[in-house]
């Protein structure tokens, strides 16, 4: 999926790409963004794994963290 969204991000001259993950899918979206020249910003909650923000950030994705609305 992030592929191909990515494939269509570059298809049409976007400049990046926006997910909602926190876990691999974000992680996914950033690689194949990092490796397309785009951007990729990534809401994440508060429940990350460290290991996902370090693939995040080692791919250059921007993290914006959400709160947990349900509480």
């Amino acid at each position: 999926m992030n592929r191909i969204t990515t494939s269509a991000a570059v298809g049409v001259g976007a400049p990046g790409i926006v997910v909602a993950s926190s876990g691999n899918h974000g992680a996914s979206a950033a690689a194949f963004a990092a490796r397309a020249g785009l951007r990729c910003v990534v809401f994440a909650g508060p429940d990350m794994p460290p290991a996902v923000d370090a693939f995040l950030n080692a791919y250059g994705a921007v993290v914006l963290p959400v709160c947990d609305v349900s509480a």
